[in-house]
């Protein structure tokens, strides 16, 4: 199995009169990203003569698939209504804090216990937690939002979200 490159996306972000965002997703025609900047451009024009939005941005990924079989995980955490939620604090902004989840958390690696009320509480010195907030603190490799970066990481907790379909 081996996840290959199977294309490139575009989302443009609209904002109407009454400040009112959107978004619009398009899977481009295109072979390399170069060829995908061309697109976007494209778009850019042609709705610049279609539509009255004032476009405030886009991205442009490239979109990647496994090509093997996929193995449903069978691992009793493995559940996608279920996220590890750690508060932290905005580096340099003082008592403002942000969230920063984890999808489907390992209980063993990322919780207090495996049962109990401590499954329920995230385990701050874990090295899994202290990896996964470790991608946004200084020198990490994403950002919270609006290029902000996470400071101290104060508790977690295990939460679900309610699911529709499954």
């Amino acid at each position: 199995m081996a996840i290959v490159s199977v294309g490139w996306q575009a989302v443009l972000m609209f904002l109407d009169k009454g400040s009112n965002e959107t978004t619009m997703q398009f899977d481009l025609v295109a072979a390399d990203s170069d060829e995908a900047d061309t697109a976007i451009a494209t778009i850019l024009t042609r709705y610049a003569a279609a539509g009255s939005l004032l476009v405030t941005g886009h991205n442009k990924t490239e979109k990647f698939q496994e090509t093997g079989t996929i193995v449903i995980p069978s691992a009793a955490d493995a559940q996608a209504e279920v996220d590890a939620k750690i508060s932290t604090y905005i580096a340099g902004a003082g008592n403002k804090k942000a969230t920063i989840r984890i999808p489907g958390p390992t209980a063993a690696n990322v919780m207090v216990g495996t049962s109990g009320k401590n499954a329920n509480v995230v385990n701050m010195g874990a090295t899994a937690v202290i990896n996964w907030l470790g991608m946004y603190q200084t020198g990490g490799i994403v950002t919270i939002s609006d290029g902000e970066i996470a400071g101290l990481g104060i508790e977690g907790l295990r939460v679900t979200k309610s699911r529709r379909g499954g």
